[in-house]
């Protein structure tokens, strides 16, 4: 524990300021003088602003100097630091409270704290909170947080200048004057007179800027490095300007949206890419890994509305509605619904907008399917979990036993027909006879074995729990337009479904994988192919917004280019001096405002008026 410095930033801004006013005034800056402007402009006592300059002179941060006065009287004046002290690395302000006082420094980076604002986990280590985060925090895929890092850079540059050592001075108590320059940096009088200040208050230096060129390195480990280098900015941009000031409002803002913005990522790093990613013209139907929950979730004065599941938390369901704008609400447990619940029995007024987002939920299920991650994504209203789980992965197919005794029978029985078949010699006959004993066991089992869809959706009918006997990847012979009806009493055979684990599965018959096949194709001839027209809209809205990416960053360039260029023409026209009569360039100094271009002006402006104000001593 030390006492780095006593005066607090704000303060010693404020006394450099009033040191400097009073110089640009052509005043000695007494202790006298220096005093009185802080009574006249903060309201500050003169024993309060005494005490105050008497600790800055003791930090180091302002130097008496003795000067003579005109009638040979010593002075002391206070005089402006202007380069920074030695320091051993670590800050001279709490990062909590952005106060001096008595510090405990942390063992593992430069940041300092007080003891009320932080209490380390571990007393005998004394590291701060954020080196704690860090310690514990991890992430799997290091490019790809650094990835998604790079998209919350770029939200948070909106919300601070850019130049964040820019600040105003106050020169009474009603008004602020702005710094000559612009944005052009931290100036009053001339650009990079104030240079000094940022390098005797500010530590660890850090903005946007470095932390997505940290981002384009892969330098970010976990998500607590980046939000310590966020309240880095933070701490420096009240340190510099003040929490109540303008830019340090921008700046608790800009670290808020950047938790949040974290939250987020913690929560489903997936949805937080694939939303600023936006590859594709319905991004939001791309799936999550592990997928979210699906539900009908219900908002007062709206239907049930198909949404996802982003957290739950107790009775409350965090969710976010297909469709529109994709809005999230806090949905209570009542009123939601499962996913496979019946369109009727919600009682669902259908709309334009309800159908687009019903569209979406389809086309989320799709590709669901497409990826191999067919599941029952369903509410599971009893639980209370404090997040989303990975859905578990129901059987789809039929069911069969699990003995290992009655598989190897089946297949022995399989065998033998073939066996039988090959004795008769006669294949084909007995193939179509096995094809119609097919078709009709599947006839007559229509009503009772249906083919369990891979990602139901809820139509105006309930799913059935229903099981089927037909083999896996096969059209199901039962339709109408299949059914076939004989009076003879040729024998049938029933097609059996035998799914077992790869080391246990033999390889089926050769005359029976060439039926199947014929079977196969014939299913899946009519079905239309959309895979490439899929691919060429998703490249071509790919290419679309790279390309209005790199226009707006153009733009934007251009549009900075041109400010400073324009800020620098007229810090440059400010910087010379005009004539007072016919506002030409000067070359002749009269008095304390005033110039002219030539000796007729001179002589105009004199015997108009300039005579009766003139301050030039004679």
């Amino acid at each position: 524990m030390s006492v780095r410095r006593r005066t607090d930033s704000s303060m010693t801004q404020r006394i450099w300021d009033a040191i400097k006013i009073t110089i640009n005034q052509r005043s000695l800056p007494s202790n006298e003088r220096i005093v009185r402007h802080f009574a006249r402009v903060y309201g500050i006592t003169e024993p309060a602003a005494q005490d105050e300059l008497n600790k800055a002179v003791a930090d180091g941060l302002v130097f008496l100097k003795k000067v003579q006065s005109k009638g040979g009287i010593e002075q002391e004046s206070y005089r402006l630091p202007l380069e920074a002290s030695e320091a051993d690395g670590h800050d001279w302000y709490c990062y909590d409270c952005h106060k001096a006082g008595l510090v405990e420094a942390c063992k593992q980076c430069f940041r300092v704290y007080h003891h009320d604002c932080h209490v380390p986990n571990d007393p005998e280590t004394k590291i701060c909170a954020f080196c704690e985060e860090i310690n514990s925090d991890s992430y799997p895929d290091i490019v790809a947080l650094n990835h998604i890092l790079s998209f919350t850079c770029g939200h948070l540059k909106a919300k601070l200048p850019q130049e964040i050592t820019n600040r105003k001075i106050v020169v009474d108590s009603s008004t602020g004057e702005v710094p000559p320059g612009g944005l052009v940096g931290p100036t009053w009088v001339s650009e990079g007179e104030d240079a000094w200040r940022p390098a005797i208050l500010i530590k660890n230096h850090m903005d946007l800027t470095i932390m997505e060129e940290k981002t384009k390195k892969n330098e970010y480990k976990n998500l607590a490095e980046f939000q310590a280098d966020a309240h880095n900015i933070l701490h420096n941009i009240i340190i510099y300007h003040g929490k109540s000031s303008t830019v340090g409002e921008m700046g608790v803002t800009m670290y808020q949206d950047c938790c949040y913005d974290l939250k987020e990522i913690r929560r489903c790093a997936d949805c937080y890419r694939i939303s600023n990613e936006k590859s594709e013209k319905m991004w939001f139907c791309i799936p999550c890994d592990p997928p979210h929950q699906l539900v009908y979730a219900k908002q007062k004065g709206y239907p049930y509305w198909p949404a996802k599941v982003m957290e739950i938390k107790h009775d409350l369901y965090d969710v976010r509605f297909f469709g529109g704008h994709h809005m999230r609400a806090n949905i209570e447990k009542i009123f939601i619904k499962p996913i496979t619940a019946s369109i009727h029995s919600l009682q669902i007024k259908r709309s334009s907008a309800w159908n687009k987002a019903f569209e979406e939920l389809k086309h989320h299920q799709t590709l669901l399917q497409k990826l191999g991650k067919n599941r029952y994504i369903t509410c599971e209203l009893g639980d209370t979990d404090d997040g989303p789980k990975p859905p578990k992965i129901r059987n789809t197919g039929t069911k069969v036993a699990s003995n290992g005794a009655s598989l190897k029978q089946i297949m022995k029985d399989l065998r033998v027909k073939v066996e039988r078949l090959n004795s008769d010699g006669n294949f084909d006959s007995q193939t179509s006879q096995e094809t119609k004993g097919m078709k009709k066991s599947s006839s007559r089992s229509t009503s009772e074995d249906r083919q369990v869809p891979l990602l139901p959706v809820a139509e105006d009918e309930p799913p059935r729990a229903i099981s089927s006997t037909c083999p896996l990847g096969l059209k199901k012979e039962g339709s109408q337009e299949d059914m076939v009806t004989s009076s003879s009493q040729e024998p049938r055979t029933k097609c059996v479904l035998v799914q077992t684990d790869s080391n246990q599965t033999e390889v089926m018959p050769a005359k029976y994988v060439i039926c199947f096949q014929m079977k196969r194709e014939r299913r899946t001839s009519d079905q239309p192919t959309t895979t490439g027209l899929d691919k060429l809209r998703r490249e071509m809205e790919l290419d679309k917004c790279r390309e209005l990416e790199r226009l707006q960053a153009e733009h934007a360039k251009e549009l900075r280019q041109m400010t400073d260029k324009h800020q620098q023409v007229i810090s440059e026209i400010k910087k010379k001096q005009w004539c007072y009569n016919c506002e030409a360039e000067a070359i002749y100094h009269c008095c304390w405002n005033t110039a002219y271009c030539s000796t007729d002006c001179q002589q105009l402006h004199w015997q108009r008026e300039h005579k009766r104000v003139c301050r030039r001593k004679r």
